[in-house]
């Protein structure tokens, strides 16, 4: 029974950690506002394979449209 309190209070702290860090990057990502910026943000993500950028890409899409 403590295990399972233990891995469950675990997960949390992850979850809410992955949250701040998501929210964070939301924050910096929303600085990119001229299109030069944009540009060079999506120039330089395209040196990265897909997998690694597609959160981010994902966020860049939502505010695109936000």
């Amino acid at each position: 029974m403590l295990e399972s309190f233990n891995a469950a209070r675990v997960r949390r702290t992850h979850a809410r950690h992955t949250r701040l860090e998501r929210q964070q990057l939301q924050a910096d990502l929303a600085s990119f506002t001229s299109d030069a910026d944009r540009f060079d943000l999506e120039a330089t993500l395209d040196r990265y394979p897909d997998q690694q950028t597609l959160e981010i890409r994902r966020l860049l899409a939502h505010q695109a449209v936000s």
